[in-house]
């Protein structure tokens, strides 16, 4: 996409696999005389050159120290070791107003994610101008499974004792969840800082109503998935998401009962586009 815009275009990778198929790719899309691969780690490739935009999906997932995982995928124990190192070097080979942009998944506790603090004082002492995106997070209950099941495809040890591993670095760095993290930065000459935090504010304990509203409009609310469905049939208003979720697992022990943290993740996404949409409203239980 980068290649589109720019005269341009540097990309870095510290795989030779992933080289050669981004050269290969390149070739396929008429780019091969605007995009250049180059091996190596992290800016190693290209000291000395500045650059008016810097994209990066870097590895962040959280792994801990005894565990092997791809290179791909792993951030180190608190998975910002790849991430907190672009954060450092990438000012001095930025030009004068130009950007990074970097998509990222970090830990956090139920308020908000935990490297906010981090990088907001590299970002202060850079004089970056800064946008942040937080656009939804995942249980680490579910996650660490997740992540188990990959992992024992390249351990001797099996999922379950793999994610025993990770249920304890979760717990010992006090994280609950894994947050989706889009990040803005552009060297300027002064800090600025904005944050946008598109979580959901519903809770399990919040009470859904249905808004009486024309058939066709429940028809097309109804058609958005089994669980949106499902809460709209269950939202009377004296259940709340705990109570609804309940009997949903009652009912289908089987599939739905060893996965009520992800129940409850998606239930709430569904219930925030069901609101939005004006197909139900929630009353806030203290």
């Amino acid at each position: 996409m980068a290649a589109k815009l720019a005269e341009k275009c540097i990309g870095v990778d510290i795989s030779p696999e992933a080289c050669r198929l981004a050269t290969l790719n390149a070739a396929l899309n008429g780019a091969s005389d605007i995009v250049e691969i180059k091996n190596g780690n992290l800016f190693e490739p290209v000291e000395g050159i500045t650059f008016d935009a810097i994209y990066c999906n870097p590895p962040f997932l959280p792994v801990p120290d005894e565990v092997r995982f791809p290179t791909s995928g792993s951030g180190g124990p608190d998975g910002l070791d790849i991430v907190r190192r672009i954060w450092k070097e990438a000012d001095r080979f930025l030009r004068k107003n130009g950007v990074g942009t970097m998509w990222f998944q970090a830990l956090g506790n139920d308020i908000a994610p935990f490297w906010l603090g981090e990088f907001q004082a590299i970002a202060r002492q850079n004089e970056w101008s800064v946008r942040i995106l937080v656009s939804s997070r995942m249980p680490l209950s579910f996650q660490a499974q997740v992540v188990a099941e990959t992992a024992s495809t390249v351990n001797s040890r099996d999922a379950a004792d793999l994610c025993l591993l990770w249920q304890k670095l979760y717990r010992d760095l006090q994280a609950t969840f894994l947050y989706d993290c889009l990040l803005w930065f552009q060297k300027a000459d002064e800090f600025n800082l904005e944050v946008h935090n598109l979580l959901s504010t519903w809770t399990q304990h919040d009470i859904p109503t249905v808004i009486e509203t024309d058939v066709n409009s429940r028809s097309a609310a109804n058609g958005r998935s089994w669980l949106a469905r499902k809460l709209l049939a269950y939202s009377d208003g004296h259940q709340s998401v705990h109570d609804i979720l309940q009997k949903l697992i009652e009912r289908d022990p089987e599939r739905l009962g060893r996965s009520a943290e992800k129940l409850l993740s998606l239930s709430l996404t569904e219930l925030e586009y069901l609101e939005r949409n004006r197909y139900i409203k929630h009353v806030i239980r203290h």
